[in-house]
């Protein structure tokens, strides 16, 4: 067993997951397995440490990235030299989050120029969509009377109010009494009166 303070990862959990790769079953999968434990037994301490940090990280992927995880995250270990625990399984994590970052913090569109289609089937260009969405927002908001509805405000919110506007931060409690407000009947009136 790798001496870990994080996860408990054998060789055999290693030697698993890489001959699950290969297209064998039966008592020639357990006799893989147990070729691939004396091999990497063979290891130095830093390889070893490299292959648990990757197998516990490409653990925390879909089954289809998992192999290239684990080969990408073993790599930077081996080129790193890592001996320390800590440092292995920080520079994993970090490529780990690179990887999620790049996977689903995609932009909306990647371009202005990006066509988009409305529910109509007109075709706009997505700088004439958030150009239109801003023109829409300051023709509301000319319409709207900010002093009627500041002063028809609960006190209670009438405070969290004031306190934003004073530039101070919000509790959770707070946001969620503003969020909670604004989905009253109260609310909606208090704008639909001071609606221009």
């Amino acid at each position: 067993m790798l001496n870990s303070k994080r996860v408990k990862v054998t060789l055999r959990d290693i030697a698993k997951m890489l001959v699950k790769a290969m297209p064998i079953d039966g008592q020639e999968f357990g006799l893989k397995v147990e070729a691939y434990i004396s091999q990497l037994k063979k290891l130095k301490p830093e390889a070893k440490l490299a292959l648990a940090a990757a197998y516990v990280f490409s653990s925390k992927v879909s089954k289809q990235d998992r192999d290239d995880m684990f080969q990408d995250i073993t790599l930077a270990l081996f080129k790193a030299k890592v001996k320390d625990e800590a440092l292995a399984y920080s520079i994993a994590r970090c490529d780990w989050l690179d990887f999620w970052r790049k996977q689903y913090h995609k932009p909306a569109c990647d371009s202005l120029d990006t066509i988009q289609i409305l529910d109509t089937g007109e075709e706009v260009s997505a700088s004439e969509l958030i150009a239109g969405e801003v023109e829409f927002e300051a023709k509301e908001c000319d319409k709207l009377d900010a002093s009627n509805i500041y002063n028809s405000l609960p006190a209670s919110v009438k405070a969290i109010v004031n306190k934003r506007l004073a530039g101070k931060a919000l509790t959770g409690a707070e946001r969620v009494a503003i969020m909670r407000f604004t989905r009253t009947k109260q609310a909606k009136a208090i704008l639909h009166a001071c609606h221009a």
